[in-house]
């Protein structure tokens, strides 16, 4: 497979946004930066002297709120730019293009 210039330009810029955006989201996530779950998870436990139960183990509860997030948003980016044309193009302009 033979890439252009452009496109490994590209493609170098989102790795390297990727991997900046996960790096610094690691190191939010490394200083207890607390997400809004947790925050009602804790005003609650106070309240009521119950322990917070984790009904379904969930990927943020192994990785963390903030890495999770940031991998979701991640995946969405890849799927909405995929179907971008799809998705906000007229279908006038996409009749002309294919004739």
């Amino acid at each position: 497979m033979i890439l252009d210039k452009f496109t490994k330009v590209s493609l170098v810029l989102m790795v390297v946004i990727v991997l900046a955006i996960t790096i610094l989201s690691y190191i939010g996530s490394e200083y207890e930066m607390k997400g809004s779950d947790e925050i009602v998870s804790e005003i609650i436990t106070e309240q009521t002297d119950k322990e917070p139960i984790s009904v379904v183990p969930t990927a943020s509860n192994l990785i963390g709120e903030e890495i999770t997030y940031t991998i979701v948003g991640i995946i969405a980016g890849f799927i909405v730019g995929y179907f971008w044309t799809d998705l906000f193009n007229n279908k006038d302009k996409r009749d002309k293009i294919k004739e």
